[in-house]
């Protein structure tokens, strides 16, 4: 059962942050960035539970990479938000 969740999670967070890292708006890549990092433990429980190993270090790379998705448009927001104010 768990690996039917997971596969429900898997593919739900990976169109959805497919489809926000397309966007222009920086604060839309970001959640994307979040998105996909939140699906990446799912990825390594069906990764573990199928025996599938060399997805497991693809867990680990992209997660890496949604983190910097996340992190560089976080703080290009930012960026945004205080020259807005200024």
């Amino acid at each position: 059962m768990i690996d039917i969740i997971s596969q429900v999670v898997i593919v739900f967070t990976g169109f959805l942050s497919m489809y926000l890292l397309s966007s222009q708006d920086t604060k839309t890549r970001m959640y994307a960035g979040l998105i996909g990092l939140f699906g990446e433990p799912f990825w390594l429980t069906t990764a573990i539970i199928n025996g599938q190993w060399g997805v497991i270090v693809l867990v680990v790379i992209y997660g890496v990479n949604w983190f910097r998705i996340f992190w560089f448009n976080y703080k290009a927001y930012k960026n945004e938000e205080w020259d807005r104010l200024l």
